[in-house]
């Protein structure tokens, strides 16, 4: 651990210190054996602050803790970026093979794979969903983009809690009206 104090504070040994005065006679008291004296020296140094320095405009602010844990929230966020929902449309939906259309394939769910997140793609897709008004060649969605895309959207559409909801209310309803005792 480093202490800050060492670089901010400024030391002087001469400001408060022990000294052993001479004995001197107590004439006040017969039942006192020993007195010990507190005393200001009137000579004494002054030490004030007159710097402002990072470490005090930082600890203003909140504290170094407060701004770690506020950076690393934010990281967090944008690495974490539709991981939830990437990992179910990866479970949930498949996405033509490129060459579907040339070759002839023994039954129809051969056409298709499942589709598999890239490196890094939730940060990319945080940065392109954050900075969407730029139109540039690298941030350009390709065919799997394009998928994730399509099934974030149909996801988006199915687990709409609500209508999940309506509907099992709904069937519920007609089951008691249709089967009757």
């Amino acid at each position: 651990m480093i202490n800050l104090d060492d670089f901010t504070e400024l030391e002087d040994g001469s400001i408060f210190k022990i000294e052993s005065q001479p004995l001197m006679s107590y004439e006040k008291d017969y039942d006192v054996q020993m007195d010990i004296s507190f005393e200001m020296n009137l000579d004494q140094k002054v030490i004030a602050r007159a710097g402002y320095t990072s470490l005090d405009y930082i600890s203003d602010i909140g504290g170094m803790q407060g701004m770690l844990l506020s950076f690393m929230a934010w990281l967090i966020a944008i690495w974490n970026y539709n991981m939830f929902n990437d990992h179910l449309v990866t479970r949930l939906y498949k996405i033509e093979k490129v060459d579907a259309d040339k070759h002839i394939f023994k039954n129809y769910f051969d056409r298709s794979e499942f589709m598999f997140a890239r490196k890094f793609s939730n940060p990319r897709d945080y940065i392109r969903d954050m900075f969407s008004c730029i139109k540039c060649g690298c941030c350009r969605p390709d065919r799997l983009d394009k998928g994730f895309a399509l099934g974030r959207q149909q996801l988006q559409k199915e687990t709409n809690i609500i209508e999940i909801i309506k509907s099992r209310r709904y069937f519920n309803h007609a089951l008691r009206l249709l089967l009757t005792k």
